[in-house]
């Protein structure tokens, strides 16, 4: 009798130890194993999570109008991290001149973007520029002079971050490049030699191929 009851004692003796020691205090870390698909709660990718739009100005940004701009811009997400952008900008400092040469260029673009976030806040927009200009430049002295009217369409790429904070956004466009698909130049008046500077203002606001930066935007999300 004694020997069937020691095989029983000793095994409830072992199952009370082992619960003891699940139930001991420790400092040990405890190690959990995170899905490479979760979000982080306070992260910009969950803040962006529920919301449909995206209102936003550009207080002063280089691009997409050569030269300093300003704007508004509104977006519409697909998803978290997928949205399309409809944006106006409005040029408001223009190329600067030389010497007692004088020059004036207005211009305004509509922007239309697909914008994709890579994790946290970090994206790549592309999309089309439209943009038209105007330009005038005379010298003071001899009296010649240029004016024209330029249109153009352009595709443009920008990578950037923003960050959200429940409604508010902070974002910028770091760097990006306005490549011109078509452009259409109008209104062509020279007089003397101002040819070349026609051209070269041409290039510079119609033709060429130009940076974007420092694309600074701050808004709301709903």
């Amino acid at each position: 009798m004694f020997k069937s009851i020691i095989p029983f004692a000793l095994a409830a003796t072992l199952s009370s130890y082992a619960n003891a020691q699940l139930i001991t205090p420790t400092d040990d870390p405890v190690i959990v194993k995170k899905s490479q698909s979760a979000i982080e709660e306070d992260s910009s990718e969950h803040k962006r999570m529920g919301k449909s739009y995206e209102v936003s100005l550009t207080p002063v940004a280089i691009g997409p109008i050569p030269g300093l701009n300003t704007g508004v811009n509104i977006a519409t997400y697909l998803t978290r991290n997928a949205a399309v952008i409809f944006g106006y900008s409005l040029l408001v400092g223009g190329r600067s001149c030389w010497g007692a040469i004088s020059c004036s260029d207005k211009g305004y673009a509509f922007e239309l973007y697909y914008r994709q976030f890579f994790g946290n806040s970090f994206y790549v927009a592309g999309g089309l520029d439209q943009r038209y200009v105007s330009s005038h430049g005379s010298d003071d002295f001899t009296g010649e002079s240029y004016s024209f009217d330029g249109e153009t369409t352009a595709a443009s790429v920008v990578i950037g971050n923003q960050w959200h904070w429940q409604r508010f956004v902070l974002g910028c466009d770091w760097f990006g490049l306005s490549v011109p698909i078509s452009s259409r130049v109008s209104n062509v008046k020279t007089r003397g030699s101002y040819g070349y500077d026609f051209e070269d203002a041409k290039n510079a606001l119609v033709t060429g191929t130009r940076p974007m930066a420092l694309r600074v935007h701050v808004g709301m999300t709903f």
